[in-house]
């Protein structure tokens, strides 16, 4: 759609620019108003003014939010999407009702800074879901690769939401204090050194719980870890 209003004639950019939201905005409307059940998101660091936070946080948690970026649905799309056909169970394993508790129709930030925790919380606990001894037992039975390979990449994007989320509110702090906190100051690089060590921290964990669990099986069963290093984050181990 951005290419598409580019190319119109008599719009300046800005206005290609709006005008090439507008369906994202009524398609992002519609995915809010059919969920149901348990709910994922990989939101951390969206813009306040991203359909995300705009359309999709206020329309997912009261399907009749009224928006004043979009007219009001038609009386024919409303039958479809309301009542909610199937209840809103859990949100990034928070449970619905805790979210829709903090929902305020006039300002919703808080709603969806519970949600953007959640989402961090939740990669957090995937990833130590993976170094458990059930699931590491059941995924040597397919794979040693991939058992060690999983947990690291899902801490990896637990390590890289928790960031983005951090530097989203500091920018904000930016614009409401003078004073800036100590990871305000840190540069890219330092942030990214201080992810890759704990990454790196987090490979060793995970190699040792595997090893551990090998150890255990018969010499005949044992298959072979070898030898791996994280280079820019991604795992990779030795053939």
């Amino acid at each position: 759609t951005f290419e598409y209003f580019l190319e119109k004639p008599g719009l300046t950019f800005a206005e290609s620019r709006q005008q090439a939201r507008y369906p994202w905005q009524y398609a992002s409307r519609y995915f809010a108003l059919n969920s149901w059940g348990h709910i994922t998101t990989s939101v951390c660091g969206a813009s306040d003014k991203s359909v995300y936070n705009t359309l999709e946080v206020p329309y997912t948690i009261d399907p009749k939010h009224q928006s004043d970026m979009l007219p009001k649905l038609k009386e024919t799309t409303r039958l479809i999407f309301l009542p909610r056909k199937k209840p809103l169970d859990f949100v990034n394993m928070l449970p619905y009702g805790k979210i829709d508790r903090i929902y305020d129709p006039r300002d919703w930030k808080q709603a969806g800074k519970v949600i953007c925790l959640g989402e961090i919380r939740m990669a957090k606990h995937d990833a130590l879901s993976g170094v458990k001894r059930e699931k590491i037992r059941e995924g040597i039975k397919l794979a040693a690769r991939d058992v060690l390979s999983r947990p690291i990449e899902i801490y990896k994007y637990y390590l890289e939401s928790r960031e983005c989320y951090q530097l989203d509110r500091q920018c904000i702090k930016k614009e409401t204090t003078n004073k800036p906190r100590k990871s305000q100051t840190e540069t890219p690089e330092t942030r990214t050194k201080n992810r890759h060590q704990s990454l790196k921290e987090f490979g060793v964990i995970a190699l040792h719980a595997v090893k551990a669990e090998i150890e255990l099986l018969p010499k005949a069963e044992r298959p072979t870890i070898e030898p791996f290093e994280l280079s820019n984050g991604r795992l990779k181990l030795a053939v």
